[in-house]
């Protein structure tokens, strides 16, 4: 069986577990935030001004991106391989019963739309859940198919400055009495520690970083820290001992790759959380000279 199926399945299942504890569990910034998600909707409103009828494919299940072009009468249709976290999700969503929230339970990279018939895409850590660049190239290749030519594609995504780790050793206890001074909360210390620490390792731009590693060192000092005690407590409760695998990506050679797709357009950057300046938004427009 091939290598990347078996890993499919393995991360289907856990994104099971997930979609039962993501409404208690699961907060910004590892959902959209409030600053974040108005500076999408200007997107959206742009569209909608514009353009009759606009359709939007939302990558995975977000609620809060579905909600957000539902609002403005889009069709929405979102594409997620987890059938349960299509369901799941809609009982978060505001807009749930709205005739044009659609569902599609299938792989991102076979998707079967008509040439120009999107408007938008968008995703929120999407391109994560790939498992190597020629996964992200295929997938880039068909949104440029699918998208109208002055349609957009909208993501933001995890990245890292460089290969060395941004945090260790000190950093991880300014990040932890941070924690325990409710200056940050689980999620963006577990964005923190999975995605830019020494605790996981880094060798290739872009790699596959997953949650066991981080995992265990916490299960490790939870015995010595009330702070670190806490945070396993919530990472059981929200994670357990899955390794959830992400593919996360050099900023410099996500936006490169980007480029080579889409015409890179200027878009706000989110600032609600520290993390956000290590997640980037791209807005794009499908390259006409592509080749």
């Amino acid at each position: 069986m091939n290598k990347n199926r078996i890993n499919l399945t393995e991360q289907k299942e856990i994104w099971d577990n997930l979609s039962h504890v993501w409404k208690r569990y699961t907060t910004p910034p590892a959902r959209h935030c409030q600053g974040l998600l108005k500076i999408w909707e200007k997107v959206i409103k742009e569209i909608a001004k514009k353009v009759k009828n606009p359709k939007a494919l939302i990558l995975g299940s977000t609620p809060e991106l579905r909600d957000l072009v539902l609002r403005y009468n889009f069709e929405s249709i979102a594409c997620d391989i987890n059938p349960n976290m299509l369901e799941a999700m809609d009982k978060l969503m505001k807009y749930k019963d709205h005739p044009q929230n659609k569902k599609v339970a299938g792989d991102w990279l076979k998707m079967n739309f008509k040439k120009h018939s999107l408007d938008i895409v968008l995703g929120h850590q999407a391109i994560e859940q790939l498992f190597n660049t020629k996964e992200v190239k295929i997938l880039f290749n068909q949104l440029r198919f699918f998208l109208k030519p002055e349609g957009l594609f909208l993501i933001c995504a995890a990245t890292r400055e460089n290969k060395k780790p941004g945090i260790s050793g000190n950093d991880r206890a300014v990040l932890f009495n941070k924690y325990k001074k409710q200056e940050i909360c689980e999620c963006e210390l577990h964005h923190f520690l999975k995605y830019n620490s020494d605790w996981n390792t880094y060798n290739n731009s872009p790699s596959l970083m997953g949650t066991l590693p981080v995992y265990k060192k916490i299960k490790q000092l939870s015995k010595q820290n009330k702070a670190v005690k806490k945070f396993y407590s919530w990472w059981e409760k929200a994670l357990g001992n899955n390794n959830k695998k992400v593919l996360i990506f050099l900023r410099k050679d996500l936006e490169k790759l980007f480029k080579q797709y889409f015409k890179l357009l200027p878009i706000e950057q989110c600032d609600d959380f520290t993390f956000c300046k290590y997640m980037p938004s791209y807005l794009g427009r499908p390259r006409k000279d592509f080749r």
